[in-house]
């Protein structure tokens, strides 16, 4: 699937106050607020997913972790082996226009998924310092 990537600038004081909280601290939190962010474009995909058979639609996406790179946490939501066909909806085939659901989910969901990443970052790093003291 294609990758949907944006940019925030001016995170300073939050890159600090994570810096405080120790590495593991720091994973916690951002591994816990990424998944509620990605949980938001996850459902937002389910809603505009096709409802042919509702395989795909109940049970063919799903949130991936994608692991700890250096410092970056990834997430994906990717298709379920049993919704495969999923893709030809989204990319279209030889014989089948392209009737994308993914896509345009996850860019009419991003600013939502950045406020539920952004609010789960605040609580989880409140949550740690309290863990902390």
């Amino acid at each position: 699937m294609d990758d949907f990537e944006f940019k925030v600038d001016g995170l300073d004081k939050l890159n600090a106050a994570l810096l405080e909280l120790g590495t593991n601290g720091a994973r916690r939190v951002g591994k816990r607020a990424l998944r509620q962010g990605t949980n938001v474009v996850l459902f937002a995909t389910r809603d505009a997913a096709p409802e042919k058979s509702g395989n795909l639609k109940n049970k063919g996406l799903y949130t991936h972790d994608r692991g700890i790179q250096g410092d970056v946490i990834s997430f994906s939501v990717d298709l379920k082996q049993n919704a495969f066909y999923g893709k030809f909806d989204e990319y279209g085939t030889s014989h089948q226009r392209a009737h994308p659901f993914m896509r345009p989910a996850a860019e009419n969901s991003a600013a939502e998924a950045v406020s539920v990443t952004a609010l789960n970052l605040g609580a989880g790093i409140e949550a740690e310092w309290a863990k902390l003291v």
